[in-house]
């Protein structure tokens, strides 16, 4: 269509940030969890929206920063955007079934409040039991390296926890932060550490039992909610790193698609590392302008 690819697949992995965070999905359900086990209230909507609000300002600016509005000529290109669709079938019965388990795994999340990653197993069982998919392809298509990673990120905080380094970590947050500097310090370094790795397992379980004491020692200033939005929010921005795995995602389809040379890689790969510097350190000074006030107790 003319636009540029690299633009298109950051915009796309920002929806994608922006949509995962609901409290039906995996990472937001996650993220709710590890709030309220730092003794917060469930902020799951407030959270939500304010990703939104980041995620949104986020996509706007990498359109400017990209000059979206400029697009490439398409002379010479024999496939038009009928064609793409015209090999796709209809959903057979097993798909249609699967979205109707779906709609029922949402309903049981939101209205009987059963825990969000049991009810999935439930009905993967469910799917698997009426030959819906191969099981050996499921299983193999489970992100297990992600799924260990979650797992040990979390012992680790209790270890590091009970050692005392997080209140090592809270003490030096309170020694450089005050009024102006407090969520714009917490949400870059959340982004920092997402450039290397996923932001709902390190970061943000990190720095959020890092908030009532950071937030203390400058007089309470913000409500919880707002630092901890400008956490997770400073986490996914950073997530199209390509050394992180939005950027990691983009870069594979790039390449499958486009079979770019080795200087054109390292310059895709100069281009997202850059862009998740600049839209990091954005959101960092946004989370003081106090947009995550909007949605707050909700």
């Amino acid at each position: 269509m003319g636009y540029n690819p690299i633009m298109i697949g950051i915009i796309t992995i920002y929806a994608a940030n922006a949509g995962i965070m609901t409290p039906v999905g995996l990472f937001g359900n996650t993220a709710n969890l590890i709030i309220t086990n730092a003794g917060y209230s469930d902020n799951s909507i407030s959270v939500f929206l304010n990703g939104i609000i980041m995620h949104t300002v986020g996509c706007i600016l990498v359109y400017i920063l990209y000059r979206g509005w400029r697009i490439k000529s398409n002379e010479g290109r024999t496939a038009s955007i009928e064609s793409i669709f015209e090999d796709i079938m209809p959903f057979n019965n097993n798909q249609k079934f699967t979205l109707i388990m779906l709609v029922f795994m949402i309903l049981c999340i939101m209205l009987l409040k059963t825990h969000a990653g049991l009810t999935a197993l439930v009905f993967s069982v469910i799917l698997l039991l009426a030959n819906c998919a191969d099981e050996k392809e499921a299983f193999a298509g489970t992100p297990w390296e992600t799924i260990f990673l979650c797992v040990g990120i979390g012992c680790l905080l209790n270890v590091s926890q009970i050692l005392g380094g997080l209140t090592l970590m809270t003490d030096l947050f309170s020694s450089m932060s005050s009024r102006w500097t407090v969520a714009p310090i917490l949400g870059f370094t959340s982004s920092v550490m997402s450039f290397f790795s996923l932001a709902i397992a390190g970061p943000i379980p990190t720095l959020i039992s890092t908030v009532a004491q950071v937030n203390e020692g400058i007089g309470n200033v913000f409500q919880p909610i707002e630092l901890i939005s400008s956490i997770v929010n400073g986490g996914y921005t950073a997530t199209i790193s390509p050394l992180s795995m939005g950027g990691a995602m983009i870069m594979a389809t790039y390449d499958q698609l486009f079979k770019p040379d080795v200087e054109e890689k390292n310059r895709v790969f100069r281009t997202l590392f850059s862009t998740a510097v600049i839209i990091s350190i954005i959101a960092a000074l946004l989370a003081n302008a106090g947009i995550y006030k909007v949605f707050t107790n909700m």
